[in-house]
């Protein structure tokens, strides 16, 4: 790891809060993750891979404080990069929180219904 690599992790470390310190701020996790994502990506520490790395690092901090993670549908990309761009160019958070939330939701409505229509078979078949 080089000495730069060395200086992110330790700049994100200081960046993370315990649930304590975030138990005042509305909707915090979220917030938090939103704003170091911004920073890392803004950051582009490494040749290659850093999106994968920031969206590994950001849900690994939404899990570390039990929030679901985000994930990234394909067909939203070009909402999440005009929200990174935001970021990049007037370091405005407010786009890439608002995406992540509404990820958050979307990711969630999916996974419920799958799990619903998985129980309603299960069901069936406890009926046969």
């Amino acid at each position: 790891m080089t000495d730069y690599e060395k200086a992110v992790v330790l700049w994100q470390s200081r960046e993370i809060k315990t649930d304590a310190e975030l138990a005042d701020i509305p909707d915090s996790k979220v917030l938090t993750a939103a704003y170091f994502h911004g920073k890392f990506e803004n950051i582009h520490p490494f040749a290659d891979g850093n999106g994968r790395t920031g969206r590994l690092a950001m849900n690994y901090f939404l899990v570390l404080h039990n929030h679901p993670p985000v994930i990234i549908h394909e067909e939203d990309k070009k909402a999440y990069y005009e929200a990174l761009e935001a970021w990049d160019r007037d370091q405005e958070l407010e786009p890439l929180l608002a995406f992540l939330r509404q990820q958050t939701i979307k990711t969630w409505e999916k996974w419920i219904r799958r799990e619903e229509k998985r129980a309603g078979n299960f069901q069936e078949l406890l009926e046969i």
